[in-house]
Formats: structure tokens, sequence, C-alpha cells
């Protein structure tokens, strides 16, 4: 399957994903208990596909350049998780999804020294144009903003600085992933395991935070059984997302590949705008959104 389609529907379920997680984040202090949830769910999903086409759990590649790749994926994901989740706590997902796009930079320069792929000129103008986008995103005048509007503002900036930590952690990973992959020529033996790691370093963070106990702060919004089974709707729907980013690693360079899950914010500001009613500046974040996408795109045909 042609690896730009299958970045295409990773974006595209990423979005869902995010939206299904940001349903969920109506009370604050739980991310590690999603982020469990979402990744068991992913991790389960993942294995159970690859136990169906393979009769096994293993592979024949374990060597110790792999759990090294799969290592520093896991380690620079968890970080991008815990951040992104702590921005989602605070601010729109139409407002946050935008900005995803500016990782795509950092991923080009560390997939030209773990992979030797080198970004051509076209990519660093879609570079360029995406950044426009970013100031076009966060420009606004607040002449006639309302008091709440005001105090949004004030959140979805707050926001940004633990989201634009999440982007550069999320930058990281996808060279190693790559690496992994030429490694097995097994991408969905290098998705599933390294789910399993992330999913199992965050069940280890709500032990130690006491998070199952918090879980009783979750009835307030919502029964646990509905809570769970949205999480886990998301991690299914995020086996999906990444596993086709995986796949698509296998044929396609990393930058482009990136690029093109960077897609995401037309799908998310959509999501934002009618399931979430995220009206404050829409016109402004279409516009910014389709300058990131336009430079996105440049990106992956460069």
């Amino acid at each position: 399957m042609d690896w730009t389609f299958l970045a295409i529907i990773s974006a595209a379920l990423q979005a869902v994903s995010l939206a299904i997680k940001k349903h969920t984040l109506r009370v604050g202090g739980i991310n590690d208990i999603v982020a469990f949830f979402v990744f068991a769910a992913a991790s389960v999903t993942l294995g159970a596909i690859y136990w169906m086409l393979h009769k096994t759990l293993v592979h024949d590649a374990m060597t110790l350049r792999l759990w090294w790749d799969i290592a520093i994926a896991t380690f620079f994901t968890i970080l991008g998780v815990v951040f992104s989740y702590r921005a989602l706590d605070m601010a729109d997902l139409s407002y946050l999804s935008a900005y995803s796009v500016c990782g795509v930079f950092i991923t080009a320069l560390i997939a030209f020294f773990v992979v030797g792929e080198v970004p051509t000129a076209r990519q660093f103008i879609g570079v360029s144009i995406i950044a426009l986008g970013s100031v076009v995103m966060e420009y606004r005048a607040h002449k006639h903003l309302s008091h709440a509007d005001r105090q949004k503002v004030a959140r979805n900036r707050t926001a940004l600085i633990f989201f634009f930590a999440a982007i550069f952690f999320y930058s990281i990973p996808p060279a190693w992933q790559k690496d992994a992959v030429i490694i097995t020529h097994d991408a969905l033996f290098v998705a599933y395991v390294t789910h399993v790691a992330i999913a199992i370093a965050f069940v280890s963070i709500v032990f130690v935070r006491g998070g199952f106990q918090r879980m009783r702060s979750i009835t307030q919004t919502m029964p646990i059984w509905q809570f769970v089974l949205w999480t886990v709707a998301a991690g299914i729907v995020a086996a999906g997302a990444n596993g086709s980013a995986y796949i698509a690693f296998a044929s396609g360079p990393v930058a482009p590949i990136v690029a093109l899950k960077r897609l995401a914010p037309m799908f998310t500001f959509f999501i934002g705008l009618y399931a979430f009613r995220e009206t404050l500046h829409a016109r402004r974040k279409l516009v910014a959104t389709i300058l990131m996408i336009c430079g996105a795109i440049l990106v992956a045909l460069g």
C-alpha cells in the first residue's frame, strides 16, 4: 500500500483519537490514567493483529540495536504524551493541533543523522510556510473579546508552552522507529512492541502517583465504565493511526510521512468546531490550518 495514503489515514485517525481523549479529559490530574488505558488498548490491538498474522509475538531480529531504537522511541513518546495531555487539559483541541506541524523540521534534522535522509529545498520552504501559519494562528486582536474569551486566550497560550515541549519530544521517535523497521523488516512488530513498552511505563507511573485512587474523581463527569470505554476506543483508533505510520516507514522517508501526518489539524479543526463548539477565532484558525497544511504538503513533496 502506498506510504502517502497510509500517512494520510494515520493523520485522520490521529485526529479522531485526539478528539476522544479530549472528551475524556474533563477532570484534571488524570492524564497518566488516560495514557495507560489508551496505550494498553493500542498495544493489545496491535499485538492481537500480529498474533493472528504470524502465530507468535516474538521476532528473529531481537538485537541490541533494535532494543536501543525502541527504548529511545518509547522514552520520548512518553514525554510527548505527558506534555500534550497537560496541554489538552487547558486549551482548545483545534488551537493546539495546528501547531503540531512545527515538529516536522526537527524530525527532518534527526532523520538526517539517524537514517541519512536529507531534507530538500522544497521541504525548507514548506517549513517556512508552516511557521507563517503559526504566526497567523497566534496573532489576534483583543479589543472586542469578552472576559471569558480573554481567559480562554490566556489558557491557550499557557497550554502552548506544554504543547511545544510535546512537539519537540514527539519529533524525536520517528527516525528511530524507522531504523527499527529497517532492522526487522516488520513494521507491525515494532509498532506493537513499542506500544507495549509505553503502556508498561505508564502503568508504573500510575502506581507511583496513586493514580487508580484518583479514578474516583472521574465519576464527577461520567461513570467509570464509560471512561474506560472512551479511552479504550481512543486506544484502538490510536493503534490504527500509529500502525499505519509504522507501515508507511517501511517504504517511505521519515520527514514526508511525519509531514503528512500533520494534516491532522485539518480534521481536528472541524472536530473541535462541531464536536466541542470551539468557535473562538474560527476563521483565523481555518486560515492558519490551511497554511500549515500547504507547508506540510510541500515538505511531503520535497
